[in-house]
C-alpha cells in the first residue's frame, strides 16, 4: 500500500556514514506524486537544476539515502528513439554505468528509452511516458555547470567588494589631496593679499608725506583717447578741417584742423570728460595751406592753459611732419586744456594736424 504522505525536500549538503564522496550534489527530492519522464525534466529545470545523473553505485546510495529507500526514481539517462542500439546517455555526453537489473536494458516494450533506479537500486530502462504500475518520482541534481556559475558569482562579488573598497579609499585619498591643496592655496593667497595692503599702505603713506595723490603718482603715462575728449576751436576752415581731426590719431594728410583765415589768437581746446593729469603734449603742425602743394608750418609758438590759468608759453620748432614735445614742469590736473596760438609766420592759414595729450586719468 501507498503511504498516503507529500513529502518534497532539498538536501544542500549530502553526506551518510559509510557513503564515499558522489558527483551527484545538492539533491532536491521531489516525493509529492510520480510523474512521467518530461515532467520530471520541467520539475528540475524550474528548480534550476538537472534530473540526477548517478555515476556509481556511491550516488545511488546517496540518493537512496537521502529520498527514501524502495522507490523508483527517474534519471536523466536517455537514449535515441530512433535507434535500439544507441547508448544511453546523460546530458553531459557521458554514458550511463552499467550498473543495470539483471537482463536489463532489454527495450520490452519497444519504447523503452528512459532510465530509472529501482527500489533495488538498479538501473533499468522503461517507457518515459509511463505513470503507472511502478511510479517514479523526480530527484534534482545541480550540475558543474551551475556549481561554476554559483563560484563566479562569488568570486565576482568578492573582486566587487574589493573594488568598492580600493574606490572609497582612492576617493578619500583624493578629498585629503584637494582639501590640502586648496587650504595651502588660501594660505597662499592670504599671504599674497597681505602683501598687497602693506604695500598699499606704504604707498599712502609715501603720497601723504610728498603731499601727492594717487593719480600724481602714476608714472605710466597714457595717451588721452578721442574718446574722452569733446572738442572746441575759436574758427574752422568748412567741414573737413574741424577740431576733431586734431585729436584723431589719425596722421593722414588730408585732415586735420585748420582756422578760418585766424593767426595769432586761434586756439583749440579739448574738454575731459574725466579729470586728467596732464605731464606732456605733442603736437605737429598743418602740412600746407588748402589747395596749394607747399609745406609749410605757420604757427611758430603756443601757450598752452588749463581751465583758463596759463600753464607754458613754448615755441614750436619743428616742421611738419615731426611732432613737437611740450613737457610740463610738473603734473598739471586740468579738465579742459587751450591751446592759444600766440606767433605765427604767415597769418593767413594756422592749423594744427595732431595733437597727443599725455597724462594718467
Amino acid at each position: 500500500m501507498r503511504a498516503n504522505r507529500i513529502v518534497c525536500f532539498t538536501v544542500l549538503f549530502c553526506s551518510a556514514p559509510g557513503i564515499k564522496p558522489t558527483s551527484v550534489q545538492n539533491l532536491y527530492c521531489h516525493t509529492a506524486h510520480e510523474t512521467t519522464w518530461e515532467e520530471a525534466e520541467t520539475i528540475c529545470e524550474g528548480r534550476n537544476k538537472v534530473m540526477i545523473m548517478p555515476k556509481t553505485i556511491e550516488d545511488i546510495k546517496l540518493i537512496q539515502s537521502t529520498c527514501g529507500r524502495g522507490r523508483y526514481y527517474w534519471t536523466a539517462g536517455r537514449r535515441n528513439p530512433g535507434s535500439s542500439r544507441s547508448p544511453y546517455k546523460y546530458p553531459d555526453m557521458s554514458e550511463v554505468p552499467s550498473l543495470w537489473n539483471t537482463g536489463e536494458p532489454n527495450n520490452r516494450d519497444g519504447d523503452e528509452y528512459c532510465v530509472n533506479i529501482n527500489g533495488d537500486g538498479s538501473l533499468n530502462d522503461r517507457s518515459c511516458n509511463i505513470v503507472k504500475y511502478y511510479p517514479a518520482f523526480p530527484v534534482c541534481q545541480d550540475t558543474e555547470i551551475m556549481q561554476l556559475k554559483k563560484s563566479l558569482i562569488e568570486t565576482m562579488d568578492l573582486k566587487k567588494r574589493e573594488t568598492d573598497r580600493r574606490i572609497m579609499q582612492l576617493e578619500k585619498t583624493l578629498k585629503e589631496t584637494v582639501d590640502h591643496l586648496i587650504a595651502e592655496n588660501n594660505k597662499s593667497f592670504m599671504k599674497l593679499e597681505m602683501s598687497y595692503n602693506e604695500t598699499k599702505n606704504q604707498i599712502l603713506k609715501l603720497q601723504n608725506f610728498t603731499g601727492l595723490t594717487a593719480a600724481e603718482t602714476c608714472w605710466n603715462l597714457q595717451t588721452v583717447p578721442s574718446s574722452m575728449i569733446e572738442c572746441s576751436a575759436s574758427s574752422t576752415f568748412n567741414r573737413s578741417y574741424t577740431c576733431n581731426e586734431a585729436f584723431s590719431g589719425n596722421r593722414d594728410d588730408s585732415f586735420y584742423w585748420l582756422t578760418l583765415g585766424e593767426g595769432v589768437g586761434s586756439w583749440i581746446e579739448a574738454s575731459f570728460k574725466t579729470p586728467v593729469f596732464v605731464k606732456e603734449l605733442r603736437m605737429v603742425g598743418s602740412p600746407y595751406q588748402p589747395r596749394s602743394t607747399a609745406y609749410m608750418q605757420n604757427i611758430r609758438k603756443v601757450q598752452v592753459l588749463t581751465e583758463d590759468r596759463y600753464v607754458v608759453s613754448v615755441p614750436t620748432p619743428v616742421s611738419y611732419p615731426y611732432f613737437n614735445r611740450i613737457t610740463f614742469p610738473k603734473l598739471v590736473r586740468a579738465n579742459t586744456l587751450r591751446i592759444l596760438v600766440s606767433q605765427v609766420i604767415n597769418p593767413s592759414f594756422c592749423g594744427i594736424e595732431q595733437i597727443l595729450i599725455l597724462g594718467c586719468f
